[in-house]
């Protein structure tokens, strides 16, 4: 927040946001000034995560490569919470964003060692 560093006491869910207890805040007026503010962690503070599930940034930037062509469909450029699944918004070098469900019968591999995500589309998913 702002480059600097903070230590998080506590975290609770009060829908549609996460209230933060840091040891250096001690009041409603000092938290007041850090609503809005973007927070980072580093990586090895992370929790890990399981086998074949990716963070946001993991994610966001990767090249999409259909499945069956070898095409190479796009970036994806934004994630969206839709309640039953993620979708992941795909710009392609020319044309309409393609939105693909995160669903496993469409998102075949998400590699991002490689810079790469593989998908299935479904019928219609494509405009021609």
């Amino acid at each position: 927040m702002d480059g600097v560093s903070h230590t998080l006491v506590s975290a609770r869910p009060q829908p549609p946001h996460i209230l933060l207890r840091l040891s250096d805040i001690g009041d409603r007026t000092a938290a007041e000034k850090l609503r809005g503010k973007e927070l980072t962690i580093r990586r090895e503070d992370a929790v890990a995560l399981p086998e074949g599930r990716f963070f946001w940034h993991e994610v966001i930037g990767l090249s999409v490569v259909n499945a069956s062509t070898d095409e190479v469909l796009g970036r994806v450029v934004d994630i969206l919470e839709t309640g039953a699944n993620d979708v992941y918004v795909v710009r392609p070098p020319q044309g309409k964003e393609i939105l693909v469900p995160a669903i496993k019968d469409v998102v075949k591999e998400i590699d991002p060692a490689h810079g790469r995500m593989v998908v299935e589309p479904l019928p219609g998913m494509i405009s021609a």
